[in-house]
């Protein structure tokens, strides 16, 4: 079991939706120990390699439900940034 302290805080940073997923499979384990503490953050569109991803916070959200359907989940909703 992985005990993190209350007032632990642990940034992830996934750069697109195919890390989350490898993410959340890899650490599926951390969402069954109930006195984890989770918030997400996620931007609602970002740029995934070379494409612009419009719904990559959609994505993200439909996979963390997946592994838990309480977890708060934040959106960064700014504007497009152009490349």
């Amino acid at each position: 079991m992985i005990e993190i302290p209350n007032e632990t805080t642990i940034l992830i940073q996934l750069l697109s939706t195919d890390e989350l997923k490898k993410w959340l499979q890899k650490n599926e384990k951390l969402f069954k120990d109930k006195s984890a503490n989770f918030i997400i953050i996620s931007d609602m569109t970002r740029k995934e390699g070379e494409k612009y991803n419009e719904i990559a916070g959609i994505e993200g959200l439909r996979e963390i439900r997946k592994y838990d359907e309480n977890i708060p989940i934040f959106f960064y909703i700014g504007e497009k940034v152009k490349t």
